[in-house]
């Protein structure tokens, strides 16, 4: 076999992670907030609003500055 023939074959075997178990995907984890209630509330009325004007469009990146703060 030469070089490039070696790089073209595939793997001969592939382990993957099976360490979650179907009751741990459907828990839910708790969130804290340590900051100023006053702060998160206009983070997500100024979020609330724009994904309303936006048509939708806004949420990914509302829900980028929200876990920011959480």
């Amino acid at each position: 076999m030469t070089e490039n023939e070696n790089a073209l074959t595939a793997p001969q075997s592939v382990t993957l992670d099976t360490t979650h178990t179907a009751s741990d995907l459907g828990q839910r984890r708790s969130v804290d907030f340590d900051g100023p209630r006053k702060r998160l509330f206009w983070l997500l009325a100024r979020n609330f609003l724009l994904t309303i004007v936006t048509l939708g469009i806004y949420r990914f990146w509302a829900k980028t500055r929200v876990r920011k703060y959480v």
